[in-house]
């Protein structure tokens, strides 16, 4: 993925609460499930980000009444009232798979215009995909950070023990 696809929805997703991995994992997973631009895909997740605030109490209503998601409705309900609807979408990503037919053609008419409908139902529909993305993104960065780590304290063990031998030759 492009950095300017990052930073056509960068913001939004920043103020929504999505972190830049989860921004990459849901735009990666997309892009192989749809095959569209990543900047296409940017624009639209940019849409559907407000959207969900927009739609927050159809959202709340959703996870009291259902169920399946009434575990959830707390969370829901607390990362709406923060505003963290990157944190919503990742979780209505989750639970998808819990939802019924009209209850998935619902959420997906109440989030998103028909520009946006295409977008929305391969993320929420393909649910596996992007979690695996999202998922294996935040693995991958556990992974990356272990190794600078440990790269950067062989750096320094070996810098202390060349440390005196470059002080004997400073010395001649």
């Amino acid at each position: 993925l492009g950095i300017k696809v990052f930073g056509d929805v960068g913001v939004v997703a920043t103020q929504s609460g999505l972190s830049m991995h989860e921004l990459g994992g849901i735009i990666g997973g997309l892009q192989q499930i749809a095959g569209r631009s990543g900047a296409a895909l940017a624009e639209a997740i940019g849409r559907i980000l407000p959207a969900m605030q927009e739609s927050a109490g159809e959202i709340m209503n959703l996870y009291q009444t259902v169920p399946q998601l009434a575990q959830n409705f707390p969370k829901v309900r607390d990362l709406l009232g923060q505003g963290d609807t990157g944190a919503v979408l990742i979780q209505l990503i989750r639970d998808f798979k819990e939802l019924d037919a009209t209850q998935q053609a619902h959420i997906i008419t109440q989030l998103g215009s028909r520009r946006e409908a295409q977008t929305l139902i391969g993320i929420l529909r393909q649910h596996g995909v992007i979690l695996d993305y999202i998922d294996n993104r935040t693995q991958v960065a556990g992974k990356q950070t272990e190794y600078f780590t440990k790269l950067q304290d062989t750096l320094a063990q070996r810098a202390a023990r060349l440390a005196p031998q470059f002080q004997a030759l400073g010395q001649e």
